[in-house]
């Protein structure tokens, strides 16, 4: 029933009908989970739902990344100034 989706083989009572539908929400569901949580086993993430985001990282580290691209960035446009006014 579950790999039968959207194919000629249905059931023929109303009961077989409804018991095919609550299988193939289910099937589709425990698909679903298990393909989000091999995708996030390789993208590094955690599924146990910490709110760290996909990459598992905090916002500390983000946060001293970003100052010391702001800092380079600053020692690049000085360096440029310095060199137009030569």
């Amino acid at each position: 029933m579950i790999t039968t989706i959207n194919t000629s083989t249905e059931p023929v009572t109303f009961e077989g009908r409804v018991i095919g539908l609550v299988l193939r929400v289910v099937a589709l569901s425990i698909f679903g989970y298990l393909t989000a949580s091999i995708a996030s086993y390789l993208v590094g993430g955690e599924i146990s739902g910490s709110g760290q985001g996909v990459v598992g990282g905090d916002a500390g580290s983000y946060g001293a990344e970003l100052e010391e691209i702001r800092r380079r960035l600053e020692q690049i446009e000085a360096r440029l100034d310095r060199m137009l006014r030569e």
